[in-house]
């Protein structure tokens, strides 16, 4: 049984970090990731390695290391996860790691953006804040929130009553019903 590494969090300026060393080629900082890590700060710490010379080189987070750089943050959360080598093994492992971080990663579905705009407004939050702290568009807020709405409430075609959501493709919904579901959502 092998020792797991000892894993040092460490908060360090992001412009004292080496970036040098990726599989990634281009970074694509667009403008929402920055105002996010503006606003939000680094959610999840980078990993590094510590070199010979004891600097820490990024292993995973360079994005978030420029986008922290740029939004003009002085500290970001580090993971040291080790020591690092330059053996062909070593470097196998680093480029396997790092295609794997940036190749398997899925974004939120529709349905799970309109979950979180529904929840978001069940505390309270008005389309405008949403649309602000989540950088939604005000309109797609306002969608998601009917999406939401006409998902919960399906129309029982023989008695033109409203029941709980089932899915939409396996529901028959009729205009009548989802414009009575907004107005049941806008009031409540």
């Amino acid at each position: 049984m092998s020792a797991t590494p000892t894993v040092e969090r460490k908060n360090v300026d992001p412009k004292e970090l080496l970036l040098d060393v990726n599989v990634r080629q281009d970074t694509q900082l667009d403008p929402d990731f920055v105002a996010s890590v503006r606003e939000n700060g680094v959610l999840v710490p980078l990993a590094a390695v510590r070199t010979a010379s004891g600097d820490l080189r990024v292993r995973f987070g360079h994005r978030r290391t420029l986008a922290a750089i740029k939004a003009g943050h002085e500290t970001v959360p580090v993971d040291v996860i080790g020591n690092e080598g330059d053996d062909d093994a070593t470097q196998i492992e680093r480029i396997l790691g790092q295609f794997a971080e940036n190749e398997h990663r899925a974004g939120l579905t529709d349905s799970e953006k309109i979950d979180a705009v529904q929840q978001l407004s069940a505390f309270g939050m008005k389309p405008t804040q949403i649309a602000k702290r989540a950088r939604i568009a005000k309109e797609d807020v306002k969608a998601r929130r009917h999406r939401r709405a006409a998902r919960r409430y399906r129309v029982h075609a023989a008695k033109n009553t409203f029941g709980p959501a089932g899915p939409l493709d396996q529901t028959p919904v009729t205009i009548t019903a989802v414009a009575r579901c907004l107005v049941v959502d806008d009031a409540g």
